[in-house]
């Protein structure tokens, strides 16, 4: 949706994006360059189950076939839901458990699915499990069988502050913030790609 208002004209500097969909959907339309997407950070995938469910000890993928409900993120609308959806299509997973797949808004929206009890587990990014509450992290999720999550950001062409915005993506790969979004669980990048004047 942020990428449609941007390709419609709306005021931005920044725009960040959990993923390429949305950067590709600009750079199809012409709104950004793509040798200005800067990537920033990663994340994985991880199976969130309800610290209080017979589905606490899960330790493997395809005990997702013995559940009711599985919450994902739509993958027509989110990033989350696109990864997830290649995730259980290259383990052979999405065939066995598709009339179980509930599908949130975004990430966030599947997650509280689970937090509320609606779903048996949702698949999520990693970093989103540390806010949760009742919640348990399973990495069971190969990350060979999707895409791998980066974080991307680019300075938006019509933006009347240019400079202040590459600064602050700038500050976003510098190593003092790196160490901040490793303290939250994402992935860094390596990159020295830094935006120049």
């Amino acid at each position: 949706m942020l990428a449609s208002e941007i390709v419609n004209g709306a005021p931005g500097d920044i725009y960040l994006s959990a993923g390429h969909q949305p950067m590709d959907f600009l750079v199809e339309r012409g709104a950004i360059d793509i040798d200005l997407i800067r990537p920033i950070i990663g994340n994985k995938l991880i199976v969130a189950v309800r610290e209080d469910s017979e589905f606490a000890d899960i330790h493997s993928l395809t005990q997702l076939v013995l559940m009711d409900r599985i919450a994902i993120a739509d993958p027509e609308l989110a990033p989350a839901g696109k990864y997830a959806q290649d995730a259980l299509i290259s383990n052979s997973i999405m065939d066995k458990i598709s009339d179980k797949l509930v599908h949130g808004h975004d990430v966030r929206v599947a997650l509280a699915y689970l937090e509320m009890g609606n779903v048996d587990a949702a698949i999520v990014y990693s970093t989103d499990v540390a806010a949760a509450t009742g919640v348990l992290s399973k990495d069971l999720i190969a990350q060979a069988s999707y895409k791998p999550i980066v974080y991307l950001g680019v300075v938006i062409p019509r933006s009347e502050n240019k400079s202040i915005a590459r600064d602050y993506l700038n500050f976003l790969g510098n190593e003092s913030t790196m160490r901040k979004f490793q303290s939250q669980g994402f992935s860094t990048i390596p990159s020295n790609n830094v935006i120049k004047k």
